[in-house]
């Protein structure tokens, strides 16, 4: 076995089916390619929570642990789960990972790799969010590396968003320790990653502080990115010039659902959070200017004799349902979501 283990969060309020499917897929995979698991599971004690113990106990085997426990109620708590499920980790390294994330094990090693030979602090690498054509078609043929080049083409029928920075790390355990782990502050959907990852990435020294942490900005290019997301996003860079993407499986969501809703408390308390880390280090403090983000990704790419002309869908900032044909109901039910939100 590698000296890594897999840390997952479960928490079946939500899609209980669909996550009951995906984590025993997951935790098959992985202990079958040599790495532990340990999934933190939240127990509601429904009818989900006994059906996934019961095949922790039947069918995970010895090197998958289910750290089950009623944690909390209400609305799900990821770094709450993180750091319960992190007292069971026994091994030098740690893989983040969610129940969404197909299990590509080739890419899981590599991470793991670079860290254990000391390339590189941490590893993180960006991740490809997939439409449902394209979580179905990686199910069934298990071919990552066409999907990505096939966004990387500008074929976006089977991709949704890259996110760089994501949350799909490979580090080591003492630096999970040393920051803390993940802020329980956090619920519901977002930010208790970026958090997390501000806080390592400073340990480690690979980000300076910069008012950039204040800048709360999504994008839609992913080079095209500023703010804190901008200040991450060049750790994933070797991996993006190795087209390594982490893929992350489709699932419906209900932006209404009190679960996204949440994410506008959590971008204040982040907002919060950077403001009193900058307070103590005012010294220095840098201001990027626009597009130093993706001139910085091409000079490395001059750097690493990368042709950057592979990678123009990264610039890439037309809606999605552009790249997607334009098709009829997809315009259709953004309008009727804006003529609802108008009139609520």
């Amino acid at each position: 076995m590698a000296d890594m283990t897999a840390l997952i969060p479960l928490d079946l309020a939500r899609r209980p089916k669909q996550l009951f499917q995906r984590v025993n897929k997951l935790v098959s995979t992985l202990t079958n390619a040599g790495i532990r698991v340990v999934v933190s599971h939240n127990d509601r004690c429904t009818r989900w929570d006994e059906k996934l113990k019961s095949a922790a106990k039947l069918l995970w085997g010895t090197n998958a642990i289910l750290a089950s426990g009623h944690l909390y109620d209400g609305l799900s708590n990821n770094a709450i789960l993180r750091n319960h499920g992190f007292g069971e980790i026994k091994t030098n390294f740690l893989l983040l990972l969610d129940a969404d994330i197909f299990p590509d094990t080739n890419l899981f090693f590599e991470l793991f790799n670079s860290v254990h030979e000391l390339k590189e602090p941490f590893a993180m690498a960006p991740c490809l969010y997939l439409t449902n054509n394209g979580s179905n078609k990686i199910q069934r043929e298990n071919r990552p590396k066409e999907l990505i080049e096939a966004y990387l083409n500008f074929q976006k029928q089977l991709t949704q968003h890259l996110a760089s920075p994501s949350s799909v790390m490979v580090l080591w355990s003492t630096d999970f320790a040393d920051i803390g782990g993940f802020n329980e502050a956090y619920s519901g959907h977002s930010y208790e990653d970026f958090d997390f990852m501000i806080r390592l990435a400073l340990k480690k020294n690979v980000i300076s502080f910069s008012q950039e942490m204040l800048v709360d900005k999504p994008y839609r290019a992913p080079l095209l990115a500023e703010g804190f997301r901008a200040m991450l996003s060049p750790l994933c860079f070797n991996w993006i010039l190795k087209k390594k993407f982490a893929l992350h499986l489709h699932h419906a969501k209900n932006r209404d659902e009190k679960y996204y809703s949440k994410r506008s408390d959590n971008s204040y308390l982040f907002n919060k959070k950077m403001r009193a880390m900058l307070d103590g280090n005012q010294e220095n403090l840098s201001h990027k200017s626009p597009l130093w983000l993706a001139n910085m990704f091409f000079e490395t790419c001059y750097l690493y004799e990368t042709d950057s002309s592979e990678f123009f869908a990264l610039l890439d900032a037309r809606p999605d349902f552009l790249d997607r044909g334009g098709r009829i109901w997809r315009s259709t039910r953004r309008s009727l979501r804006i003529i609802r939100n108008f009139f609520s």
